[in-house]
Parts: structure tokens; sequence; C-alpha cells
């Protein structure tokens, strides 16, 4: 959570933070500090999609010592794709990153999930279709092993809405 590769008190304090409402998460918080429960719900190897109180315990228990790296799920392979979410337009292209905890990959698939189309290259490029005829959704998918992350790309004819205005 804290970037410097291992499991802390430090951590934990950082996805209470985010649980009580303190903090923002990031994308990269969220796919890092969703570690209950263990099993995840639905299709998640691990976690609920949310930074709770729960995970904040458990990662302040494993910090301590008092869960061991099955209770906690240690030796899971997790996956997320970043960015998680981007609109695009016709033909327009977004590079998509692989967060991987867990040991390297021997190759990574990636995919598109939905009837919207598009393409996307072995290196993570997604190129959106050159006819988008109403605003619509497809998942890009990641698959490493048996573990799988996913980003939302919303297909909008206009493309991307304009920056927001600089402060100034």
């Amino acid at each position: 959570m804290t970037g410097d590769g291992r499991v802390a008190v430090d951590d934990a304090v950082k996805v209470l933070r985010i649980a009580l409402g303190l903090m923002t998460p990031s994308s990269t918080d969220v796919i890092i500090g969703d570690v209950q429960p263990y099993p995840g719900t639905g299709d998640r190897r691990i976690g609920d999609g949310v930074l709770t109180i729960a995970d904040a315990l458990a990662i302040l228990r494993y910090s301590l010592g008092l869960m061991t790296d099955d209770q906690f799920g240690a030796n899971e392979v997790v996956v997320g794709v970043l960015p998680g979410r981007t609109v695009l337009g016709p033909n327009q292209q977004q590079q998509f990153n692989l967060l991987l905890i867990g040991p390297a990959p021997d190759s990574v698939q990636w995919s598109v999930v939905g009837s919207a189309g598009g393409f996307i290259n072995e290196s993570g490029v997604y190129t959106a279709p050159s006819n988008i005829p109403s605003v619509s959704n497809v998942t890009v998918q990641a698959d490493v092993g048996p573990a799988s992350g996913t980003a939302l790309v919303v297909l909008d004819p206009e493309g991307p809405p304009p920056p927001p205005p600089g402060l100034g």
C-alpha cells in the first residue's frame, strides 16, 4: 500500500484511513489493499472490490505475525488492470497496464469482452472500433494463469469529455 514492497502497520493505517473516508483510494490502492474476504466474492480470488475496516484489520494482523500466509492469501496471484476505467471515441487507443501481485507470469492473455468490440494487442493496447453507434461498454481482461483482472472501457461516439478547465 505504501510502496515499500512489504506488508506493515503503515499499510493497515492507510487502508483504515480510506475505509473511514479520510482518504480517497486510487485504483492501485483498491487492488492492493482489498484482502478481505479471503477467499474473495464473485469471481475475485481475494477481496470484494471495496476497502473496509476488515481489510485494515487483516493487514494489521498479518503485519504483526498473527495470520499465516495461507490465512491472509499471501500466496495468491492478484491481477489488476490500469487504468480501471476509460472513455474512448472511434479508433482511439488506450494502453492498459498489468498490476500483478505474486510471481511474474510466463505470459499474459489480453482479451475484449462485450459485443461493442474493439481490439487489444499482446502489449495491452486497446483500439476502439471505427463505428460506435451509441454509448456502450466493453471489458478489457488480462488473464495470468488462473487469475484475471479487468478494466471498463466506455465507448462514446463523441469521444471522451474534455478535461476540466485549469485552475487559474
